[in-house]
């Protein structure tokens, strides 16, 4: 299992934010995107997640948004999971925000390459 990224490492083109209780707050330098940490969450899995949620004020974050967030705050080498809810399950808060969860320690996702070490 590959290690998280460390959040108490300085980011070098982020910048903290006020955050809730409990939480970590960064937003991009020189730019609007903008970065809410919840780390060591458990679900009902009773496993440790880190959930990372990003966000635009005006648009969804691009590709290469959620690539850097993946790489900053999860790490390169780190899975991390989409969810893409059943309808009945969405909430939608924020209109142009993303999430992503990081297991902590484990990995809840089979070997999708078969073998072959590539999807």
């Amino acid at each position: 299992m590959n290690k998280l990224a460390n959040l108490s490492e300085p980011k070098i083109l982020w910048q903290r934010v006020p955050a809730f209780p409990g939480q970590l707050a960064f937003q991009l330098i020189n730019d609007s995107l903008c970065v809410l940490i919840s780390d060591k969450v458990e679900y009902d899995d009773g496993k440790l997640w880190r959930h990372v949620s990003f966000s635009r004020p005006n648009r969804m974050p691009s590709y290469d948004d959620m690539m850097r967030v993946k790489l900053d705050f999860i790490g390169e080498n780190c899975k991390a999971i989409m969810v893409l809810p059943a309808k009945s399950e969405h909430v939608n808060i924020h209109d142009y925000c993303l999430h992503l969860y990081a297991p902590i320690n484990h990995d809840p996702l089979p070997d999708f390459t078969m073998g072959s070490g590539m999807i």
